[in-house]
Order: structure tokens, then sequence, then C-alpha cells
């Protein structure tokens, strides 16, 4: 929320790149892609209410909040712990579209204003609650994702250039369609898709990754995803090493952070080059048509606010999402403001 963090953010984070690199910015270095920048999620001991996760602050929200609200801030402060009448769901739906542009606007806009100025795009994600899933809450349920930016995904589009979601295994799900339909609201269409791994399969364990992870599987997860909408596929990361015997720390050894590196699988050598040629000449086709779109899906902004993302329109949202494409029809996410707008 401090825009002085975002800027020196880009000081540490962005800058040495262009110092070491910048004559080749534009050309083969052509985007950014920024992966799932957050507050960190704190909480504590006493917490309680309705608000699950340390709300980000800097020193001159008070008075923002205040004049926005004009005598009623400490109604609308109260109503982020509690209260379900219309009143208190109302003025929390009003808090969260106010922070939500604040945190947006400060951080992406500073982002966004830096890369447009060395000549570089900008891609990347955010926290997305439905990665791995048809339903908008099925990740990062212990984290309250209203305090990142937001929920409001079509808004962090709006500064970036190419838009970017993350996949988790080789479940059909709805990050790639999610990601396509806020391009589209944008000016744009498709999205760069970060395909990473939990488990092998349920019940595998969190995070201990897919070693074994087959040329098939990868292959019928990147024709699905481009199906649904995706550009480009992006592999989490590519290894230095597959890990180390007898060190069993999770994300130091490689070999329990988010495996595989797809470059130690035994197909990857002799196969991988023909597949990332294959899915390029999907992408290149399916770029020049236009897809169906019988159906405009509502993302439910003001319920995401109101009730958080574990409310009920994030099973009802994933449920007709998997419907509608298991069924073969086409479909489109659509906001509020686009219904608006309509």
């Amino acid at each position: 929320l401090d825009r002085r963090a975002a800027e020196r953010f880009v000081e540490a984070g962005y800058e040495p790149f262009h110092d070491a690199l910048g004559e080749f910015f534009g050309s083969t270095i052509t985007y950014f892609f920024f992966d799932q920048p957050h507050a960190n999620f704190y909480t504590w001991a006493q917490h309680h209410g309705d608000l699950g996760t340390a709300m980000p602050y800097r020193s001159e929200l008070p008075r923002l909040i205040r004049e926005r609200w004009r005598g009623r801030h400490a109604q609308v402060m109260l109503a982020l712990l509690e209260g379900d009448d219309a009143e208190s769901r109302a003025l929390r739906a009003q808090f969260y579209e106010f922070f939500s542009r604040e945190a947006i606007d400060v951080f992406l806009g500073t982002l966004h204003e830096w890369a447009s100025r060395r000549g570089v795009l900008l891609s990347g994600h955010e926290v997305l609650g439905h990665v791995g899933s048809w339903n908008l809450d099925d990740a990062f349920g212990d984290w309250d994702l209203r305090v990142n930016f937001g929920l409001d995904y079509f808004r962090v589009d709006s500064y970036r250039d190419l838009t970017g979601v993350d996949a988790q295994d080789t479940s059909p799900q709805l990050s790639a369609k999610l990601g396509d339909s806020v391009a589209r609201a944008n000016g744009r269409s498709g999205a760069i898709v970060e395909q990473y791994f939990a488990q092998a399969h349920a019940g595998s364990g969190s995070y201990a990754g897919h070693w074994g992870l087959t040329l098939e599987e990868l292959r019928a997860q990147a024709i699905r995803h481009h199906l649904l909408g995706m550009r480009q596929l992006l592999f989490h990361g590519f290894y230095q090493t597959d890990g180390f015997d007898d060190d069993p720390r999770m994300f130091v050894n490689p070999r329990f952070d988010f495996p595989p590196g797809e470059n130690f699988e035994p197909w990857f050598a002799e196969h991988h080059a023909d597949f990332a040629i294959e899915t390029a000449r999907l992408s290149e086709f399916l770029e020049g048509a236009e897809p169906a779109c019988d159906v405009a899906l509502l993302y439910p902004l003001r319920a995401a606010w109101t009730d958080g993302q574990h409310g009920r329109h994030a099973r009802e949202v994933g449920a007709w999402a998997e419907a509608l494409a298991t069924l073969g029809y086409g479909y489109r996410l659509v906001d509020e403001e686009a219904l608006v707008a309509a």
C-alpha cells in the first residue's frame, strides 16, 4: 500500500536486471513476470471476526478512510470484523472496493510504470484461490485473500500487458479460462499459464510434487489449458540440480521444492523440443479463431468481498464453470462492471 515500498521493490528487484541486461530489453527480454506478490498474510493470537488476515497498511490510510466515509469510518472498520445485516455487508464491500483499488494502483501501477519506461511488458499472477480447482476457494484456504488486491482479478489485469495465471498439478481447472476472460475484459486475449506441481495425486502430500511426471500427462494438461484460453505454457522452474540425499528440508532441497524439475525427467532431452513446437503451433492456430461464447458466467466480486473467498459463491461458480466446460459450451467469466456496461 506504500508507494515508497513499491519503488524500493523495483529498485532492488528489477533495476539490477536493467543495469546488467538493459541493451536486450524489448528484444531478447520481452517481459517481466511477477510471481504471487503478497503481504505475507499475518495473523495473531487474539484475532477474531470476519477479517482473517492482517490488513496491509500505510500511514495515510486512516486519513483516506475518514475522508471517504466522512464520520462513518468507525462503522466501516467494525463492518470488516462483524455484521451480517445488509448495511454491514454493504459497508464491507465498499471498503474492499476502496482498498483493492489503492493496493492495485500503488503496487502494480508502480511496476507497470517502470516496465513501460524500460521498454518491456509486464506479466505475472497474483495469489489465485482457484489454482488447481474449478472452485474459487480450494487453494490458500488459510489466508484471507481479500487483503491481496481484493480478489479483483479484472482490475489487476488492467496493469498487465500480458495476462498471467498459474495452474497446479494435472487436473482440469479454472485458471486458463479465468485468465483468458480477464484478458478479454481488458482488450486482449489469452494467458501465460505458469504450471507447477504440488502433489502427484490426491493425498500424496502438499508440495511433495510429482517426480515421475510423464510427457503424456504434461501434454494432456497443456492441450487442456490451450483449449481453455492459454497462449503460452511457462514452467514454474528449470532445475540446476535434482536435489540432495539425506536432506528433507522443504523448499531448501530442490527435491522438495515444487518438483519435478522437468529438465531432469528422463523424457525431457529427447522429446521436449517436439512438445514445445506442438504446443506453439496449437497456440498459433487457436489465436486466429474467435472462441464460441454462448454463456456469460458472473464472477461475483461483491459476494467475495462481503463473504470472503469461502462464501457460497465460490463453489457455485466452480460448479457452473466445470459443467459448462464438460458439456462443451463456450463461456466467459465477466465481472459486475461488464454487466453494468453491457
